[in-house]
């Protein structure tokens, strides 16, 4: 997602109306929708508080982010994730309505 943030930067020469770069925007459409139900439905509740600072002569906070968090170990979720994944450009994959069998 940060690579098509800054597409200019990585991927100069993907230019809008072409397959790829559509191609590239549905991909992280489905990205942020993916985050945005993990951020709905698996919420971090945990509490962040401030600490007021004097910059110069400005009030300014910053943020104090003692709370536990608790990751899973992306490696092995990785790991699970690859050993369950398909090949979605296999042709063979799914079978078209219309090819003979009656299943929608």
């Amino acid at each position: 997602m940060r690579q098509w943030v800054y597409r200019d930067y990585y991927q100069p020469e993907l230019q809008p109306g072409t397959a790829e770069f559509t191609e590239n925007k549905v991909h992280i459409d489905h990205c942020i929708e993916l985050l945005r139900m993990t951020t709905m439905c698996r919420a971090d509740t945990s509490l962040s508080t401030f600490k007021w600072l004097k910059v110069g002569s400005a009030d300014v906070t910053e943020t104090r982010d003692y709370a536990y968090h608790s990751c899973v170990d992306y490696d092995a979720l990785m790991g699970w994730v690859r050993g369950r994944s398909l090949d979605l450009f296999d042709p063979d994959l799914l079978v078209k309505p219309g090819m003979g069998h009656d299943v929608y």
